[in-house]
């Protein structure tokens, strides 16, 4: 499954985001740390995911950086 085909079926669903080069970033290394879950929106123009967490703090983040929450 293409990452974008990834995003535009789990819209709406949980997911955390994984490490790699956002761990460099101080406004993601916290989100990262803790697995803080966030919600899909949507899939932007520009094939990355939208998401959203409790707090209604938006964030924009590579697909491949995505993993869905395990129910």
């Amino acid at each position: 499954m293409k990452a974008h085909e990834f995003i535009e079926k789990n819209i709406g669903n949980k997911v955390y985001i994984t490490g790699g080069d956002l761990t460099m970033s101080s406004e993601f290394r916290k989100i990262i740390l803790n697995k803080t879950e966030l919600t899909i929106i949507k899939l932007t123009k520009s094939g990355m995911a939208y998401l959203v967490d409790n707090e209604n703090n938006f964030y924009t983040i590579p697909p491949r950086n995505l993993r869905e929450i395990g129910i």
